[in-house]
């Protein structure tokens, strides 16, 4: 069967490898996923730095939200492919600590008025798991280079 490179969309729950498949391609070659893709997501002001530990949302600061994102954070992460898990207000302080009366939170349906807020948003596919994907491309979306599948329905 010859090897494909091709843009996989899946949209089915893909079971992650398991830790003993996971420390043996450690051993061969270690990478660390990118779960949160931030290269995706638009009009990012502060990156947050990174997110730890595979479960869980990321976050970021993010611009234009009234403008461009209907000022939710649900808007927002829904505009790449990622759900939302929550928000927090920005007061006058550059970055995304949370401190003070700054770090009001938000449900992700709450509406701010100020044009940056923190989103906290995640990858319903966990894609950065997929085994075979050479590259993340959003959420339920990798670049495949594998010969065990000769098509993407094969891959997903």
């Amino acid at each position: 069967m010859a090897a494909f490179r091709s843009l996989c969309a899946c949209f089915v729950f893909l079971t992650p490898a398991t830790a003993a498949n996971a420390s043996a391609e450690a051993a061969v070659a270690w990478r660390r996923p990118d779960k949160c893709m931030k290269a995706i997501w638009p009009d990012v002001v502060d990156t947050c730095g990174d997110s730890v530990g595979y479960h869980g949302a990321c976050e970021a600061r993010i611009g234009r939200m009234v403008s461009a994102y209907s000022g939710t954070c649900d808007s927002y992460c829904s505009t790449f492919g990622f759900e939302c898990a929550g928000g927090r207000k920005v007061g006058a302080e550059s970055g995304c600590a949370a401190s003070g009366e700054a770090s009001e939170y938000l449900s992700c349906a709450d509406r701010v008025t100020d044009e940056e807020a923190i989103c906290s948003c995640r990858d319903p596919h966990d894609t950065f798991l997929w085994r075979g994907a050479s590259e993340t491309c959003g959420a339920g979306r990798a670049l495949v280079q594998q010969s065990a599948a000769a098509t993407c329905s094969e891959f997903c």
